[in-house]
């Protein structure tokens, strides 16, 4: 599991600087997630604290840099991009206390159902699509 703060930095421990996550983007477009891993994996961290280890987090689709859980410790003390961990029952009181009434919560379960509707009725024109075109 991996936080919501956003790294668009990162210290590089090879040159001792921080770089700009759009240089690791380049590189990963120019030579590909092998040798993205072998240039940085295991060699980057945060640019505030410069001692929680950042996991590269890149897809076809998302791109970038976070601290891994068991990692969070490894932030000192007043690091900004350090995240503080919810127990259960602070997270179970959160959602407790929360304002998400019935109207509320019918209405994302609503939106939700319409989502995946739209969704099916997308994947079913494609197929009677695809079923035309072979007769």
């Amino acid at each position: 599991m991996t936080n919501k703060i956003k790294h668009d930095e990162f210290y590089f421990e090879v040159d001792k600087v921080n770089h700009e996550l759009r240089e690791m983007i380049d590189f990963y477009s120019k030579y590909g997630r092998a040798k993205l891993d072998v240039k940085y994996e295991g060699k980057i961290y945060c640019s505030i604290c410069k001692q929680a280890p950042l996991n590269i987090n890149f897809g076809p689709k998302r791109k970038g840099l976070s601290v891994l859980q068991q990692n969070q410790s490894k932030h000192l003390d007043g690091c900004s991009k350090a995240v503080e961990e919810a127990n259960k029952k602070e997270t179970n009181q959160f959602y407790s206390e929360s304002e998400l009434d019935k109207s509320h919560i019918n209405k994302r379960l609503e939106l939700l159902i319409h989502s995946l509707f739209n969704s099916k009725k997308l994947l079913l024109r494609k197929r009677i699509r695809k079923i035309l075109k072979l007769s």
